[in-house]
């Protein structure tokens, strides 16, 4: 009989499971492990993609156990901090498992008043903008015995986790300890702390949702459909900061058991007028991997002289070299930094970009809202056209 833990940690699989069925199942999560190493993508050229996921998968349990007892190792030989009297005097933790963490915490206006950020264990996480906080580590709350227990939960979670996976995806087992050392860290701070994250179908949400704390603060990272429902709720969260009631309530009803109190933040984003050139703009917003046979689609078919176009790559989008090649065959601007180029419209998924820039005035023509391509290029064209007519002075209503 599995325990509570393994549990835990067991049921923050199917929400991402869903996640990869929802966006291309095998073909997209193929992708997305060639995409973690250039190796691979060249092996994938002579050995079928489908073969190497497959053998991989095969030995994930022993690569797992063999990446966890070192990590369990390395945690032996660490030289703790005394951050103990920290802890017992922290009244809000912000939980920087979430890349957008801090800028949302701006937006919400809870970031000048943060003092107390906990950073994700084995991973090089930036700090910068957090130079005058206190930045915790989660060894430096915890002891040599949770580290024991928590590699022995690892191994167990990892067997458990082999054993059942009806859908035979690679499942990253390997983040169990990491896992464990986090929810033990977490749920060493007293009861009042409050927890605030942006985390909302992950491990780590599934992780801070069962921690002990009584008051959490979930800060909206993306974007839930009208039509989402995640099979792996969470039923802890107490407060959510949203960008407007409509999207507010998208999340809640999603992702949550409960309504939650609802408090609203500002955009994110500050747009650019960088180029002057006249013409119609569209920014392609970019699929870490599961778009982009679309994405090529719409750059060759928007060769218009009159249309400036923008793609800008996701966050996690690990190599860029297939939007680098598109940049040496068509005309289109490639951003991969934290730049917002000010257009006339968005192409895109359900993303949370599309929500911040309508909130500056600027709708978006979505995949899921046409029936194929060639519809959004036609729109794209005509609108492009019209602007051109109309002295560039107004776009289509």
């Amino acid at each position: 009989m599995k325990s509570k833990l393994i549990e835990l940690y067991y049921n923050t699989f199917p929400n991402i499971e869903k996640f990869y069925a929802n966006n291309g199942g095998k073909d997209f999560v193929v992708q997305l492990f060639l995409d973690k190493s250039n190796l691979l993508k060249k092996l994938s050229r002579i050995i079928s993609p489908y073969f190497l996921y497959g053998t991989y998968r095969l030995f994930e349990p022993l690569i797992s156990i063999f990446v966890v007892t070192g990590q369990f190792l390395n945690t032996l030989f660490l030289k703790k901090g005394n951050s103990r009297l920290a802890v017992d005097r922290v009244d809000r933790l912000y939980l920087n498992y979430a890349h957008l963490l801090k800028d949302r915490c701006r937006s919400a206006g809870i970031f000048e008043e943060s003092v107390y950020w906990l950073k994700e264990p084995f991973t090089n996480v930036s700090i910068k903008g957090l130079e005058d906080k206190t930045v915790l580590s989660v060894f430096d709350v915890l002891k040599q015995k949770d580290f024991l227990r928590a590699y022995i939960n690892s191994i167990t979670a990892i067997f458990y986790v082999a054993r059942h996976n009806p859908n035979h995806y690679i499942r990253r087992s390997y983040t169990a300890f990491e896992f464990y050392l986090t929810y033990y860290a977490v749920s060493m701070f007293p009861k009042e702390t409050e927890l605030v994250f942006a985390n909302h179908i992950d491990r780590w949400a599934l992780a801070f949702d069962n921690c002990p704390q009584k008051k959490k603060i979930l800060v909206q990272h993306g974007i839930e459909t009208k039509a989402a429902d995640w099979p792996v709720k969470l039923n802890t969260v107490t407060t959510l900061y949203a960008f407007n009631e409509e999207l507010g309530c998208d999340v809640a009803k999603a992702l949550l058991t409960h309504k939650p109190e609802y408090r609203f933040m500002k955009p994110t984003i500050e747009l650019v007028d960088d180029i002057d050139d006249k013409n119609y703009k569209v920014l392609i917003v970019c699929h870490p991997a599961a778009m982009r046979d679309k994405e090529e689609y719409l750059i060759s078919h928007l060769q218009q002289s009159n249309i400036t176009i923008y793609a800008k790559t996701h966050y996690t989008t690990p190599d860029l070299s297939f939007y680098e090649d598109l940049a040496k065959r068509y005309r289109y601007h490639l951003i991969t930094t934290k730049h917002f180029p000010k257009v006339n419209k968005l192409i895109s998924y359900r993303s949370t970009l599309v929500s911040e820039y309508e909130i500056c005035g600027i709708p978006a023509l979505m995949y899921a809202d046409h029936k194929n391509l060639d519809e959004i290029v036609e729109k794209v064209k005509s609108a492009a056209d019209l602007y051109e007519l109309k002295g560039n002075k107004e776009d289509e209503k």
